[in-house]
């Protein structure tokens, strides 16, 4: 009885799976690369940010950089950072802020951003505000993708409220944030994108990788692209104070993915003004003792993705295989969004391949599966002409199929399950794959319900290149 709920719980879900104790790791060894950053002199650079402050934070010496070389820079940003109700209540002296002291906020985060940008030498009109609700991103990307589907903001809008939005009373959904996004870089033509890290943990953060590799994918624009990191829990990057003088190193966690590292060295005068450019943020600074300040370091980091071809074979292997073709994820170790993780809600790796009939989704967890946790894996088939999400959820050993979207599909889903190596295949027809140009995916596990306070795992959101 318990192995027939252990397979049901991780069924789909890929990612399951595994005996504590005795279960050894599937990860492949990967060592750090480095490579400094480069920029010649037909660079158009877009950098989208998803808040105030975020696009001095991460790339101020880049900015630097590229206006010292007469390379064009323009600053997109999400959100105005109106849903930040810590720093409403200490900057306005509120205790129970209103819709309108959070739009008090965004307009003060607006101009502090504008100020930080003078210094570092932009001009006004180079940076672009969406004006989306703070703290929305997620829920744009996930539920509130549709028009008839809006998200209501603490700043008691639908629809952008300021003047100075991009497009005005812009409705806050996610098929509004791929059209402004797909305008802009259509509009400005870059060749170079810096956007938050996949890897980064929080919502606002990981959610505008997703909509700028979603654009990038279904419109197929070839650019370069540089994933910078803000949010990575406790611990990073220390120490949390001014520290000049240190690096600003590879998180832990991060430095067995696949992944690139583009060092940005800076120079005494690049930190200095670096450093002028966040003393800009007044209503970030009491809020985040030392959090801003930490970031001025002798350099900034960045990621390069290279994106994978889906692996196609004539014929599957068996589970019990020792090598699997198509590893595209390996998810970090004990990097649980919540204290003290129950076993099965930290994700390891996943594989993904193709055979002429069936996609393949093979995975696991550390330790063994727990029927209280809840698995979701979510995939986007991309084309040009549309896009199709398949959103698959498993509570209590019983599979759902919800429909969040005008374009969420039902599909049929099998699963095999091997005893011995404790891995879990989810077999989806690969007929949606004919032509797709892309899929992305993305893993989750949640404690109880699907909710952000009961969040405990996922994997990057990223996307796959169908030959």
């Amino acid at each position: 009885m318990r192995r027939a709920v252990i397979c049901v719980l991780v069924v789909l879900l890929v990612i399951l799976v595994g005996v504590a104790g005795c279960k050894t790791s599937t990860k492949t060894k990967v060592v750090p690369k480095k490579e400094a950053l480069v920029l010649n002199s037909t660079e158009r650079i877009l950098i989208v940010a998803p808040h105030p402050d975020d696009e001095s934070l991460a790339p101020a010496g880049l900015i630097q950089k590229a206006i010292s070389q007469d390379i064009p820079v323009k600053v997109v940003m999400m959100t105005t950072g109106d849903g930040y109700k810590h720093a409403t209540e200490l900057n306005l002296h509120v205790l129970d802020p209103k819709p309108e002291d959070y739009r008090k906020l965004g307009e003060m985060r607006r101009l502090e951003t504008l100020a930080a940008m003078r210094k570092l030498g932009l001009k006004d009109e180079d940076v672009t505000f969406l004006a989306f609700n703070d703290g929305s991103v997620n829920s744009l990307w996930g539920k509130n993708w549709d028009y008839d589907k809006l998200h209501l903001g603490l700043n008691g809008a639908l629809e952008s409220p300021y003047d100075f939005a991009y497009q005005l009373r812009s409705p806050y959904c996610g098929d509004q944030v791929v059209k402004e996004l797909t305008e802009i870089i259509l509009d400005y033509g870059p060749t170079t994108i810096v956007f938050p890290s996949a890897e980064d943990v929080h919502h606002d953060h990981w959610a505008t990788n997703a909509f700028v590799q979603y654009t990038l994918a279904k419109e197929e624009f070839k650019v370069r692209e540089l994933q910078y990191l803000v949010h990575r829990g406790r611990g990073w990057p220390t120490p949390l104070r001014l520290a000049r003088k240190k690096e600003l190193s590879i998180p832990h966690a991060l430095q067995g993915i696949k992944v690139t590292w583009i060092w940005k060295p800076m120079s005494k005068s690049e930190e200095d003004l670096k450093e002028q450019a966040l003393t800009s943020y007044n209503t970030q600074k009491i809020v985040a003792v030392g959090f801003l300040d930490a970031f001025v370091r002798e350099n900034e980091l960045f990621m390069k993705y290279t994106i994978p071809d889906l692996v196609q074979v004539d014929k599957a292997p068996t589970l019990d295989s020792k090598e699997l073709p198509g590893q595209v994820a390996i998810d970090p170790n004990d990097d649980s969004l919540l204290d003290g993780p129950p076993k099965g809600g930290d994700l390891e790796v996943l594989w993904l391949f193709r055979d002429a009939k069936t996609l393949w989704f093979i995975g696991d967890v550390r330790n063994e599966t727990n029927p209280d946790i809840i698995y979701a894996l979510h995939i986007r088939y991309i084309t040009k002409d549309k896009v199709e999400r398949l959103d698959v959820e498993v509570k209590d050993g019983k599979p759902t199929i919800p429909i969040y979207a005008d374009n969420s599909i039902k599909e049929k889903v099998e699963i095999e399950y091997d005893e011995e190596t404790g891995r879990v295949a989810a077999k989806i027809p690969a007929d949606r794959l004919n032509n797709a140009d892309y899929i992305m995916i993305d893993v989750e596990t949640y404690k109880d319900q699907i909710d952000e306070n009961h969040w405990l795992d996922r994997t990057a959101w990223q996307r796959i290149r169908i030959r």
